[in-house]
């Protein structure tokens, strides 16, 4: 059986969820809060310290190849400023997450999908969102980019699910590919806070920095009530679990929300 938000799974039902698959998602989210909540224990308790020290968000490759100019190319088209921002923060918050849990990345598979992961939000992909989960209309597209430009199939399978599996609640490390795991916590970190307490605040700051947040809360918000969504799928499954409450309750918003550009 197919694994929720493999490419498989998402091919074979366009990215809506079948009853189990909606218990599922429920079961995920329980597990994701029981982590956060351990996590801060932990924290508190003094954990961690290793894998803090291992964070610094100067040592960030930034890739650059004719597929990461295309990407930057599609996000300036179809993203308005404060979503293209918060894909570049997805990209740089999930290297962070590589170097907190020690993980090798493929930084150009990363890029490409943090860039092109909620192309389904936008005006250009609607009507296809209307009626597939968006995270499978941005994998698809995702995955063209890198086949019309010759990428072996692991790579293209690689780029689809980190995009088709970040609205997963909860991604084991042990059983998922490094690109689809940090892309997942990401943009869970950016869009709701989750395991912010794990990171050092100035390399949270660092990134915001350069990508500020500013508008980002109200385009969230109005992803999930303007755009849309396919019955069944992710963002209506979400949304009916209180998503929108989560993500209008980010303490980044709080901590971060007033930065601006250094060049300002």
């Amino acid at each position: 059986m197919a694994k929720l938000g493999s490419m498989e799974w998402g091919e074979r039902s366009d990215g809506i969820l079948s009853p189990t698959e909606r218990m599922q998602m429920l079961g995920g989210i329980l597990r994701a809060q029981l982590g956060e909540t351990l996590s801060r224990l932990a924290r508190h308790l003094g954990g961690y310290r290793r894998q803090r020290l291992r964070i610094d968000p100067e040592r960030i490759p930034v890739p650059e190849s004719a597929v990461t100019r295309l990407a930057d190319e599609l996000a300036s088209q179809h993203y308005d400023e404060p979503l293209r921002l918060h894909c570049l923060r997805t990209y740089f918050f999930g290297q962070l997450w590589a170097q907190f849990h020690g993980l090798g990345i493929d930084a150009e598979t990363l890029y490409v999908a943090s860039l092109l992961h909620d192309l389904g939000l936008t005006p250009g992909f609607h009507q296809q969102t209307a009626c597939c989960g968006f995270a499978i209309v941005g994998a698809r597209t995702a995955r063209q980019v890198v086949a019309e430009r010759q990428w072996p199939p692991e790579r293209q399978r690689a780029v689809y699910e980190a995009i088709s599996y970040h609205l997963n609640p909860y991604l084991s490390l042990a059983h998922h590919e490094p690109e689809a795991a940090c892309l997942q916590r990401g943009a869970h970190l950016d869009v709701i806070g989750a395991g912010h307490h794990l990171l050092p605040d100035t390399a949270i700051a660092h990134i915001h920095g350069a990508y500020p947040r500013t508008g980002f809360r109200e385009a969230i918000l109005a992803s999930l009530s303007d755009v849309e969504h396919a019955r069944g799928s992710h963002a209506s499954v979400l949304a009916s679990f209180g998503f929108a409450r989560l993500a209008s309750r980010n303490p980044l918003d709080r901590r971060h929300g007033d930065h601006r550009p250094a060049s300002e």
